[in-house]
């Protein structure tokens, strides 16, 4: 809902939308009247029609494969 409402938002509290957003804004490749919280995850999607301005898309996407036993397997705690 937040986002819906187009106002502007405090740096400090900015969400992985709100971030990318303000990337492709800082790159020119969104107009800057747009606030960045009008964007939500979707938005980011490569079979989503963002438009992107000077002539710039987004890539198809691009598979990752995390085997278990990966980072998000471990226990973080102090050393031994």
């Amino acid at each position: 809902m937040r986002g819906r409402l187009r106002r502007g938002t405090a740096a400090e509290t900015v969400f992985c939308a709100e971030l990318v957003a303000t990337t492709y804004t800082a790159m020119g490749l969104l107009p800057p009247d747009r606030p960045r919280n009008s964007y939500d995850p979707g938005s980011f999607w490569s079979g989503d029609d963002l438009r992107l301005l000077q002539g710039a898309r987004l890539g198809d996407e691009i598979p990752v494969d995390v085997p278990s036993g990966g980072y998000q397997d471990r226990t973080v705690g102090p050393p031994e």
